[in-house]
């Protein structure tokens, strides 16, 4: 991403989360991409790869990895335990000096497991974890507002109407409620039992009302005045929405009726919004407590020789490629630091 801070995540510890985002490469996280040979392009202000083909990268690097003499690639191994000791790790019953933890909230999109499932292995270190909850992904809605909006996306602001949290961007309207990045960005926040929704977020509502007020002369159809500024099917699903009758024109909009479409269009309120279960968003808020483990090497502060990396942690970052870039830092971050304990410079190529 070409804005990449901690203000692009999300964390119950953020004067921590700042400390960890004071490493030099989370200035230039691309270089340590290119450093392991991603070949990628500018899609406006995020990389993505040149080749579009993630299951092909996967390969590449897996071949990479299988070219260091010093690594041995164990796939589809399970890991049930992992048991610290005194100055090393049994993992499987086997002996390591150092473990890095790096699993994320979900083994595969769309893989139903529980929290104790994906966090096992941290919580049984010892480790503390926050509130776990889906992030990123898509609201359900009970007896759903939008029928004959499906499939229509919309420049939308949703606001928290407690804690005055918003997000302005695209919204998806579904059979079963909204989607879209602005909504997955939104899920990223707790929600409350009550939720705004602004369909007009790049025209004031003052603004609005005069304008209405304005094209009160003449015989002016309501929807064709509204269709400036709001898809058709929208402009119908409001003046329903309002009461108002489709050949209406607003000369002969009462008062009552310009009320109820304003509030409408600029403050229509959602209750009891519910994210969609975790094997249905894209990652997971939460995860290992930030202040046990040390900001600047992300080792643990419960057990020397134990780091996290990635999505585990509580650091969970907004749609754009946020998540993966945070990996590829806090992997950096992670190696460094074994690095200088182990006093080896360099990896075998």
């Amino acid at each position: 991403n070409k804005g990449f801070s901690d203000k692009c995540f999300v964390s119950s510890e953020k004067n921590i989360l700042k400390n960890i985002f004071k490493n030099p490469h989370a200035k230039d996280v691309l270089s340590l991409f290119k450093e392991i040979g991603t070949e990628y392009k500018w899609e406006e202000n995020r990389a993505i790869l040149s080749s579009e083909d993630g299951a092909k990268e996967v390969n590449r690097l897996e071949k990479l990895l299988g070219k260091q003499d010093n690594l041995t690639l164990c796939k589809n191994t399970e890991i049930k335990e992992i048991q610290a000791k005194n100055g090393y790790f049994l993992v499987n019953s086997e002996k390591f000096d150092f473990v890095v933890i790096t699993s994320g909230s979900q083994v595969r999109i769309g893989e139903k497991l529980s929290e104790q499932e994906a966090y096992i292995l941290p919580y049984s270190l010892g480790h503390t974890l926050t509130k776990i909850e889906p992030a990123l992904c898509p609201l359900i809605l009970e007896n759903c507002l939008f029928q004959g909006l499906e499939g229509l996306s919309l420049e939308c602001c949703l606001r928290n109407l407690e804690n005055k949290e918003k997000i302005t961007g695209n919204v998806l309207f579904t059979h079963h409620g909204l989607s879209g990045p602005a909504v997955l960005d939104f899920t990223m926040y707790e929600l409350e039992n009550e939720i705004e929704l602004n369909f007009m977020p790049n025209f004031s509502e003052s603004d609005f009302k005069i304008k209405i007020e304005k094209n009160r002369k003449g015989k002016i159809l309501l929807k064709k005045f509204l269709s400036q500024y709001l898809p058709k099917k929208m402009v119908l699903w409001q003046m329903g929405k309002s009461g108002i009758e489709v050949d209406k024109v607003i000369a002969n909009l009462s008062k009552n009726e310009a009320k109820d479409l304003i509030q409408n269009i600029y403050h229509l309120k959602i209750k009891n919004p519910k994210k969609s279960p975790v094997q249905f968003g894209w990652t997971v808020r939460g995860g290992v407590v930030l202040k046990e483990i040390n900001p600047a090497t992300l080792e643990s502060k419960v057990h020397k020789n134990l780091f996290f990396a990635g999505e585990i942690l509580d650091i969970t970052g907004f749609c754009g490629g946020f998540n993966i870039s945070f990996a590829m830092l806090s992997a950096k971050i992670v190696s460094e630091a074994i690095l200088k304990k182990n006093k080896i410079s360099t990896l075998s190529p």
